[in-house]
């Protein structure tokens, strides 16, 4: 285990950045604003580490509109041997963003809180 956490401290930057950058994207809900994009540069990231790809829209769910499509990801890295199988579930959509930093703490390698201060990509 310590070689694993070696390895995520030596990319401590680049998986700050990489939050950053997500955390950017307004997945503002409602109305549902930029599903697609946000899992695109997902998927662009999962993609270069091998993963592959099915986008999938979430049709008829609530929300789901052609103006404002539920757009999802599924990712999946095939092993070399069979055994246990790891799923990660998540959703994309953010609350409307509030004071800047408030409630945004990174401890022990976990990002938890409500807002950020981030400021949308343009």
């Amino acid at each position: 285990m310590e070689s694993l956490f070696s390895r995520i401290d030596s990319k401590r930057e680049d998986l700050v950045s990489f939050t950053q950058d997500l955390v950017r994207i307004p997945t503002i809900n409602p109305p549902g604003e930029d599903y697609t994009r946000c899992a695109e540069f997902l998927g662009q990231r999962l993609a270069k580490s091998g993963f592959s790809l099915l986008y999938e829209r979430a049709r008829d769910t609530p929300g789901d509109s052609d103006r404002y499509p539920r757009n999802n990801i599924i990712a999946r890295f095939e092993g070399k041997h069979s055994g246990p199988c790891v799923h990660f579930n998540s959703h994309l959509d953010v609350v409307v963003p509030g004071k800047a930093g408030q409630l945004i703490h990174l401890r022990d390698w976990c990002v938890t809180g409500k807002y950020t201060d981030a400021e949308p990509a343009t």
